[in-house]
């Protein structure tokens, strides 16, 4: 029964940890005075696809890629048209870099599951490389 749970919670749990994250870094942005956008852009799709890693219950680099694809949906309807701070040059123009930053963050969080999931299972795949053959089994020295 917790194996459904976990994945029913799976998207409002993934949006309590980007809603609650996203508060506190605007808290800390209005101390640090930094363009937000880019810089929690970034953080935020980090971690909206590693939460949905962890919390997703079996086929965790699945999950994070269809994270990261909601993500980026959500993402390209929120910052896609966006502007340079006024404390920039190039003040009030459009740009995309904050969308950029953003899906590099996203891409970073599947690349992080998926090398997860490889450690994981590497060293498995590596004993059953080198374990003798089951009981029974042929083998070529055996054969006539």
């Amino acid at each position: 029964m917790a194996y459904w749970v976990r994945w029913f919670c799976l998207p409002p749990a993934v949006f309590a940890v980007f809603m609650f994250l996203g508060l506190a870094l605007q808290f800390l942005n209005t101390f640090a005075h930094v363009w937000f956008e880019p810089a929690g852009g970034f953080i935020l799709a980090l971690v909206w696809v590693l939460s949905a890693h962890f919390i997703a219950p079996d086929r965790k680099p699945v999950a994070s890629a269809i994270a990261f694809g909601v993500g980026a949906m959500f993402a390209w309807k929120l910052i896609a048209h966006s502007y340079y701070p006024e404390n920039y040059p190039q003040a009030y123009q459009p740009t995309h870099i904050p969308i950029l930053v953003t899906i590099a963050g996203g891409f970073l969080g599947v690349a992080v599951s998926m090398t997860i999931e490889m450690m994981k299972r590497k060293p498995n795949q590596a004993s059953d490389a080198t374990s003798e053959p089951a009981p029974g089994a042929a083998s070529s020295s055996h054969q006539g």
